[in-house]
């Protein structure tokens, strides 16, 4: 009885935490990263075919769903996408990808929490990493992440190939990362998701709110509203933002170059957080990361980019610039541009790039997640039956993915010291194939819109004479991490620019730093250790917490003193414990006096 009552007071003071332990089975038991979850779906033959001749309509149909051999019945299942939806559809391919939403037609049915669960089918992606690789490092930078792992689909009893696993931003997903004290969320795509002040009016934002996820009012968006007019203004910033985590966020998504989303004229693949009226931005949609949503499409033709010195599509991944991250007007994303005019916040943000740089790539965890991650697949893709690259095409394109990272983190890092200009029109002023070199990485092999298994010659073709500027030397197995399956090239920047050398533009420094002496073989140098110690900031840097999977770096406007603030036990907090504690105890005591009292008569 007294554990009872402790349990039940516990419950009552920290009901956050409960939800949270509860809602985070569906982690462990279905986002496993050190396999490949298996899932069977069934539905009946009417509906499937319903589905395939109908998939623009995105109707739900009922269906079976197997996870990991444990069954789920009568969930709802339907086609998803936007542009890889409409291109599937007009193709001779089958492959669409899923949302399975469990309590569609029994209500309240979840998968251990779990409430909707997407399935992509990693469109214009051969290395089927992309996505994959994006989340890791949004997580690793400690940005609120959807769970994701890959899994292996069948299709009434035929198998239909790997996919990712990736979970819904929904009810769950709040629960999990914010309690059941959650705030609101709004994912979006169409009128205001640029975040430009249009006025008070709310239906000139209907991209946000009619795709809110949560049950909303109108004073419930109004804080929506109250944000994007204070942004505008660029007034009581802090009082609106959660300004370390959108400097997080957009840090990794300018690393990625990561058109497909809000730093594009497309102005979607993104959700708002609102809670207390403090709004960030999270992450959504990562399959075109990585420079797969072209420069024009994102934006046009990228305007002023695409002149005669620019028209590398890998160099203008490679250098995309940091302090103009979008493929239009940095003035058309206000939520970029009014944080970045802010010198101490861009000061962040660009802190933010270094750790990313000297963190996650130079430590070689990149290489050891790519080459692992792929060991991991490498079966599962040579027996991926509807797949759009051949399983050479996967083979052939994981030593590009392993060096654009490796090209795009240097030249995050020559842009931060001034060396590679930073921004748009100052890039146009110099030929960028003077810095790392010129044909550093063959874009095609990554994959592309529309491309497929019907290209596989024609790339292979291409990727011919592409390596020329790149060493072809094979390194031994990577510490374990491999498996011995996968081996990255090695790296090389002493074969570009001016004999061997960077030169540094004349007075050109982007950031208002000192540009010091390249050294190329430092520059370059992986750790190829796979223990995931990672190099502490340089000493002029401001201390912080390294992210991982059991703690991420401080969030909540800048305020790393509130770190653990809310895991701490307030005093009014523990004098009800203990007083709970006194007042059970003392129940006890009587009611054992009673109890030998009646026996004594």
């Amino acid at each position: 009885m007294v554990c009872a009552l402790l349990f039940t007071s516990f419950i009552l003071i920290y009901p956050k935490e409960m939800s949270n332990a509860s809602s985070d089975q569906y982690s462990t038991l279905l986002f496993d990263n050190t396999k490949v979850a298996d899932i069977k779906i069934n539905i009946s033959d009417e509906d499937w075919q319903d589905m395939l001749s109908n998939p623009l309509k995105e109707e739900y149909h009922r269906a079976d769903i197997t996870i990991n051999g444990e069954a789920f019945y009568n969930v709802g299942i339907r086609t998803k996408g936007n542009t890889s939806l409409s291109q599937v559809a007009s193709s001779d391919s089958e492959r669409y990808s899923f949302k399975v939403k469990f309590d569609k037609y029994v209500n309240g049915q979840n998968y251990y929490g779990l409430d909707m669960l997407n399935l992509n089918n990693i469109y214009a992606d051969a290395t089927y990493l992309k996505e994959y690789l994006s989340y890791d490092l949004f997580e690793f930078m400690g940005v609120t992440t959807p769970k994701n792992s890959f899994s292996n689909i069948a299709i009434n009893d035929n198998n239909y190939g790997l996919y990712l696993a990736i979970e819904g931003l929904q009810e769950s997903y709040l629960e999990r990362n914010y309690g059941y004290d959650h705030g609101n969320l709004y994912k979006a795509e169409g009128t205001g998701t640029n975040l430009k002040y249009t006025g008070e009016t709310q239906s000139n934002y209907s991209g946000l709110k009619d795709n809110a996820i949560t049950a909303i009012t109108d004073d419930d968006f109004q804080k929506i509203i109250d944000m994007i007019k204070n942004l505008n203004n660029g007034t009581n910033l802090e009082k609106y933002i959660d300004i370390d985590a959108t400097l997080r966020y957009f840090a990794v998504s300018t690393t990625l170059v990561n058109l497909d989303s809000y730093q594009s004229n497309l102005f979607h693949n993104y959700y708002i957080y609102e809670k207390d009226g403090i709004c960030t931005i999270l992450p959504w949609d990562l399959n075109l990361s990585f420079g797969g949503f072209s420069a024009e499409m994102g934006g046009g033709n990228r305007g002023e980019m695409n002149n005669s010195k620019r028209t590398s599509s890998d160099l203008s991944t490679i250098h995309f610039p940091i302090d103009e991250p979008t493929s239009t007007n940095l003035s058309d994303s206000p939520l970029l541009e009014k944080l970045l005019e802010v010198n101490e916040y861009k000061d962040l943000y660009h802190k933010y790039l270094n750790d990313i740089v000297s963190t996650y790539f130079d430590s070689g965890i990149f290489k050891n997640k790519l080459y692992s991650t792929a060991s991991l697949i490498d079966e599962y893709v040579k027996n991926d039956s509807t797949a759009f690259y051949s399983y050479s095409q996967f083979k052939n394109s994981l030593d590009e993915l392993y060096k654009l990272g490796n090209y795009r983190s240097k030249s995050i890092s020559l842009q931060l010291t001034g060396v590679i200009p930073s921004t748009k029109e100052a890039q146009n002023q110099v030929n960028l194939d003077e810095y790392l070199g010129s044909n550093l990485v063959n874009m095609s092999l990554l994959g592309s819109m529309g491309g497929g298994k019907g290209d596989e010659n024609k790339v292979n073709a291409m990727n011919q004479n592409t390596d020329s500027n790149i060493s072809s030397n094979i390194p031994p197995q990577i510490n374990n991490a491999t498996n011995g399956n996968m081996n990255p090239p090695d790296m090389d920047i002493n074969q570009g620019g001016i004999n061997g050398n960077i030169p540094s533009p004349n007075n050109n420094n982007q950031n208002g730093m000192t540009a010091p002496p390249i050294d190329n073989d430092m520059m370059m140098q992986q750790t190829e250790s796979s223990n995931n110690k990672l190099p502490n900031p340089e000493d002029n840097q401001q201390q912080i917490p390294v992210p991982n999977d059991k703690t991420k770096p401080a969030m909540g406007n800048m305020d790393k003193n509130n770190l653990n603030s809310n895991k701490s036990i307030s005093t009014l907090e523990m004098a009800f414990v203990l007083s709970s504690i006194v007042v059970i105890s003392i129940a006890c005591i009587l009611a054992n006096k009673f109890k030998r009292k009646k026996y004594m008569v």
